[in-house]
């Protein structure tokens, strides 16, 4: 026990408790030193065992009836933990409930989450659930995932009504033309001080058809979405999906809720400078396969 080698203690008393069965002051100390080791393992349920066959070969043994105790108080523990996990998970399905009508109401599709948002949320691609959108008077307020591919670096814009605008958006991150992003330097993205491209007056937003594959909408989420990132591992022919150009005067909705649109967990939206000279290389790259929304 002192050198922590708690496997071979469990197996030498399990040895020990078999060749002395017929003597019970021996398995005292052989099941209290199990015991002790289940419990360092956090295997309480077989401290409770081994404890258990100590009290009955001596009911008095303090030592034994101090850790009986103590493994009492970790197994009540532990059953709180396990009821508000499930507590927890029953909350997450309603959830799931309500998001998956609401999406429905507004022809909204929704798919797994298959990129890791680590650096913004503690929710990351490991199971493909994905941050909720909340629901505040009726309308959709989800967190967005802005890409600027030019830059390889996004900002992850929390609390987006759907209601909203790009414009409307956008405007509290860019300033309005080159002279305003002179005058007001604080105003441009870091990335962005050098040439100062990235303006309202300049701004292309375009998301990605069928991102992902959607899930059922008309089924409960939470049973899809293992199955749903097995099925985004599959190789899928990107040259039949468009890049489709958002004007800044359509809202998220209208962008979610296009028949193309497949939120990967996330909403997720590029953004290009037409004022700078990545415009030209990105149009190649996607020549044949722009639409405007």
């Amino acid at each position: 026990l002192k050198r922590k080698n708690y496997g071979s203690v469990i197996r030498d008393c399990a040895k020990a408790a078999s060749v002395n069965s017929a003597k019970p002051s021996t398995n005292v100390k052989v099941y209290y030193r199990a015991a002790r080791a289940f419990y360092a393992l956090g295997r309480f349920s077989e401290a409770k065992v081994a404890l258990k066959h100590a009290i009955d070969a001596d009911p008095e043994n303090k030592l034994v009836k101090k850790l009986a105790e103590e493994v009492k108080s970790k197994l009540k523990e532990a059953k709180k933990r396990k009821l508000e996990k499930e507590r927890h998970q029953i909350k997450l399905r309603g959830e799931d409930e309500i998001m998956r009508k609401e999406c429905m109401k507004r022809n909204i599709k929704v798919g797994p989450l298959i990129m890791d948002i680590g650096n913004y949320t503690q929710e990351t691609a490991g199971t493909g659930k994905f941050p909720h959108p909340k629901i505040a008077s009726g309308a959709l307020i989800w967190n967005v995932l802005l890409m600027y591919p030019e830059h390889s670096t996004s900002d992850y814009v929390q609390q987006w009504n759907e209601h909203v605008t790009f414009g409307e958006q956008l405007e509290l991150m860019f300033p309005k033309t080159k002279n305003d992003a002179k005058e007001s330097p604080n105003l441009v993205p870091e990335w962005d001080r050098h040439s100062l491209d990235y303006t309202m007056d300049n701004l292309a937003v375009f998301f990605e058809e069928r991102y992902v594959r959607p899930l059922d909408m008309s089924k409960m989420w939470e049973k899809q979405y293992e199955k749903a990132r097995d099925l985004e591992r599959e190789k899928e022919d990107y040259t039949k999906k468009h890049r489709v150009r958002v004007k800044v005067d359509k809202s998220l909705l209208e962008a979610l809720s296009d028949p193309e649109y497949v939120v990967p967990g996330v909403p997720v939206f590029y953004i290009v400078s037409t004022a700078s000279p990545y415009w030209k290389i990105y149009q190649e790259q996607h020549s044949g396969r722009l639409r405007i929304l």
